[in-house]
């Protein structure tokens, strides 16, 4: 396995979020959600469903 590969399964896997079977960050799961213009308490509600088990609070 390359050393790039590497990289990317350790970046794919640091995210709090599930979103189409990939595990994104809070800035990457808001992008690929489009709400990017939404205030902070609608992107908590828009998001909240995506959470990773181990995140729920």
């Amino acid at each position: 396995m390359s050393r790039l590969s590497k990289w990317w399964q350790l970046w794919q896997r640091t995210g709090m979020y599930l979103i189409n079977g990939k595990v994104l960050c809070n800035d990457c799961a808001v992008k690929m959600l489009g709400i990017q213009n939404e205030n902070a308490a609608e992107k908590a509600r828009t998001l909240q469903p995506f959470l990773l088990p181990g995140n729920r609070g």
